[in-house]
């Protein structure tokens, strides 16, 4: 892998600018790069806002690109709309943002190397698309946080296993390692998820005494589930951006 410089690559586009997509978008517009969104639908008078959903045939909106950032979620999106997708666009380079649910939670330790096992319909179909960009550079992602998005918001009077690692990331950091993707061209799997050894119960019991918020309820765990480090981003020497408080 070779860097470059991030100011030399050509137009990239973010395909599906929702809470993290648009983060992304504003980020690598903020660095000066020629760069382009989609949305399903005319939502702003940004001139660099393509209309573009699936399923398609017309790639006419975003054909400038030769970067593309896929993040759509796998409910939204079928396995044979982005198969054709990414073989219409053959000689582009794509980043496929994927999650850590291609993983089972009884998988223990698991990294970059680690064949996921997924029993869930939601991680089955997203290890199917990640095949699709088995060529390209994959970012797994944990659970994501940031400007108004935190799950104990919603986990309040719900009972979750407490024992279990928790495994999650600032959206800050997920739109940092996509740089660092593009500035390596990195094709391969990168697991982005803040490196903690803390449990469910610890993390959300502090982070709801500091916010002054309901803690969930918490039951016995039989296991310590999942827990997702990343040789990668080792290898690379990242340095997080933010942590999970």
């Amino acid at each position: 892998m070779t860097s470059m410089s991030i100011k030399s690559i050509d137009k990239i586009a973010v395909i599906g600018s929702g809470w993290l997509g648009s983060q992304v978008y504003d980020y690598l517009s903020m660095l000066g790069l020629d760069v382009l969104k989609t949305n399903t639908s005319n939502k702003t008078t940004d001139h660099n806002s393509r209309i573009f959903s699936f399923p398609t045939d017309d790639y006419s909106p975003v054909s400038e690109a030769r970067t593309f950032i896929v993040n759509i979620p796998p409910s939204k999106i079928e396995e044979d709309d982005i198969k054709k997708f990414r073989n219409y666009f053959k000689d582009r380079d794509f980043i496929f943002i994927s999650s850590t649910s291609v993983f089972d939670k009884t998988q223990g330790i698991v990294n970059e190397n680690t064949v996921p096992t997924p029993t869930s319909e939601r991680g089955k179909k997203n290890l199917r698309l990640e095949e699709i960009f088995k060529n390209d550079c994959i970012i797994r992602c944990g659970g994501l946080i940031g400007p108004n998005r935190h799950p104990v918001k919603s986990l309040a009077n719900k009972s979750i296993e407490g024992g279990h690692y928790i495994n999650l990331i600032h959206s800050e950091d997920v739109i940092q390692i996509i740089k660092l993707a593009l500035e390596k061209k990195f094709r391969g799997i990168i697991h982005a998820s803040y490196p903690t050894n803390m449990t469910k119960k610890e993390y959300y019991q502090e982070y709801a005494r500091r916010n002054n918020l309901d803690a969930p309820q918490f039951l016995e765990s039989k296991n310590c589930g999942l827990k997702v480090d990343s040789v990668i981003l080792q290898e690379l020497n990242y340095q997080y951006q933010s942590d999970l408080f």
